[in-house]
């Protein structure tokens, strides 16, 4: 009876403990929200073109403060062949700290390109979700292909329309251009895009400060045999170097510090090392700085194959069809002339004429012409 007693009393308290922790978790997930790596960079477009590409941040600057009305300026310089098309034309803004008095918003904007009206096509945000500070941060995308034509300077506006006391700090913009030229190199491309807001002194695991971008599918060439592959790494923030950057492989410390300015830290590095032949994946990891990974970009540059001999450049010598080979063997001749060179046994030498060997029909004629003279003779002597 004591032991059924025991057991009973123990289911109860597991039970009780497991609800316990049922209530538990469900309060304090929202309350211990927190700068985790939980929002992973996504592929936009993966494709292979002809061409070339550029990125630019402008004269882009951070701006801690944009009130309803107050306008963001950025030109940009763009080189573009005269050849080329446009095949994409990306606008990222990344902005932070949207609020409207104690509370978290996400901003009104009206954005235009070269005095063209502009609307968001992609947006990526996060924020901690709860407790003080909880404004979000983005990543605003806008497709600007069509407006790109030419070399020369675009000025991007960038205005805060909100009615009401609501403002957000602009950390830069980047414009990010592949264009497709017959004359160009044969690339490959991929483009990773999201906004994971990193703060490892916030979360309970350092684990967890990491936000992760794979470059999904099987590169179908030889890696060893690849010109190039570059890795491009935009993260805002990310201004203390107190950070680590993955890339299968190859790792790398203190890699964001402030470049080009302290808000937005870029990277680009050759990973052609590194390269795997299926999946390549990055990883950002904050180590104590504060870092909001936004986009990470990989362009591979293939060799060009070997050009090949163009029909006829190289003549090789046939056999004609006509010719009937003989068993006699024949010295071949050093060159490919088709003027062959006779050997003694056929030559004639002008000073040495043949003799001519009387043929039976001749001998019938010489004959005749003896009897001929013979009755003539007798005659006579009769």
């Amino acid at each position: 009876m004591k032991k059924f007693g025991f057991v009973v009393m123990r289911s109860i308290v597991v039970g009780m403990c497991t609800v316990a922790l049922t209530f538990g978790v469900a309060v304090i997930i929202p309350v211990c929200a927190d700068y985790a790596g939980d929002r992973p960079l996504t592929t936009y477009t993966h494709e292979k073109i002809r061409g070339d590409w550029r990125y630019t941040i402008g004269n882009s600057e951070y701006i801690g403060e944009i009130a309803p009305g107050d306008v963001y300026y950025v030109s940009f310089e763009l080189d573009v062949p005269e050849s080329s098309s446009v095949k994409l034309a990306s606008l990222y803004a990344y902005w932070r700290e949207s609020h409207a008095g104690e509370e978290g918003v996400y901003p009104e904007t009206e954005v235009t390109f070269d005095g063209h009206e502009v609307t968001v096509d992609r947006e990526y945000t996060d924020r901690k979700g709860s407790g003080d500070d909880d404004y979000p941060g983005g990543t605003y995308c806008y497709d600007v292909a069509e407006h790109i034509w030419r070399s020369g300077a675009y000025t991007v506006a960038v205005e805060n329309t909100a009615a009401e006391s609501r403002s957000f700090s602009m950390v830069g913009l980047v414009l990010v251009v592949i264009y497709e030229d017959e004359k160009g190199e044969e690339l490959e491309y991929w483009i990773n895009e999201g906004c994971d807001i990193l703060d490892m002194k916030t979360i309970g695991h350092a684990e967890d400060a990491v936000t992760t971008a794979q470059f999904s599918g099987k590169i179908d060439r030889d890696i060893d045999n690849l010109k190039s592959a570059t890795l491009l790494t935009i993260v805002p923030g990310g201004d203390k170097g107190e950070n680590t950057l993955v890339f299968n492989e190859g790792i790398w410390d203190r890699v964001y510090a402030g470049d080009p300015y302290d808000e937005l830290a870029i990277d680009a590095r050759d990973v052609t090392g590194y390269l795997v032949a299926k999946d390549n994946t990055v990883k950002i990891v904050d180590a104590g700085d504060y870092l909001v990974p936004s986009g990470a970009f990989l362009i591979l540059r293939y060799k060009e194959e070997e050009e090949k001999p163009a029909p006829g450049s190289t003549p090789t010598p046939a056999r004609s069809p006509t010719a009937t080979p003989t068993p006699v063997a024949a010295t071949p001749a050093p060159s490919l002339s088709v003027t062959t060179t006779p050997g003694p046994e056929t030559s004639a030498s002008p000073s040495s004429p043949p003799t001519p060997t009387p043929s039976g029909f001749e001998a019938v004629f010489a004959g005749a012409g003896l009897l001929v003279l013979a009755v003539y003779l007798a005659r006579r002597k009769k």
